[in-house]
């Protein structure tokens, strides 16, 4: 696997689907930046995360219009039964990273609807949220969180309270 991969849906309709997938953590300001972009230039947003602060859990990303959510929903689905054996090397290292981003395992996806979307542009601004290769080897768990992304928002037990 290689860096950034982007696919553009063309339809006959005026919108245009970006989907855009990138196999390092995002680094949470820069894509706290990047998502007011997209936000104002799309219809609909959606996809999976794989945020620095909060490297294990998979985070889902949802827009309609100008307003996004983001929800943690738990660790990724292949760190279910046991964490993979060398995570903390996975995050040394990007050769690692990219042999373990396959189903299942951590990776970023995001889709992106909107009337006359530039693909370039959206590769270029989630390309940039990306983790340098400096920041992978630095220990990128304590980087801000602005988006409080560090916890899983479980209703049941929410509703068992």
């Amino acid at each position: 696997m290689g860096g950034p991969t982007c696919a553009g849906i063309a339809t006959d309709s005026p919108f245009t689907t970006v989907v855009h997938q990138f196999h390092r953590p995002l680094h949470p300001e820069r894509f706290h930046q990047a998502l007011r972009s997209l936000a104002q230039g799309c219809c609909r947003l959606r996809g999976q995360l794989w945020m620095a602060p909060a490297p294990e859990c998979r985070i889902l990303l949802r827009g309609a219009g100008p307003r996004v959510w983001l929800e943690n929903v738990g660790p990724w689905p292949a760190y279910l039964d046991a964490p993979p054996p060398g995570l903390s090397s996975a995050r040394e290292t990007n050769a690692t990273v990219r042999a373990i981003a396959d189903a299942g395992h951590p990776s970023t996806v995001i889709s992106a609807t909107g009337e006359d979307l530039d693909a370039d542009e959206i590769t270029r601004l989630l390309t940039d949220c990306q983790l340098t290769e400096a920041e992978m080897k630095s220990g990128f768990t304590a980087l801000a969180d602005p988006f409080g992304l560090d916890t899983t928002h479980d209703i049941d037990s929410r509703r068992a309270s």
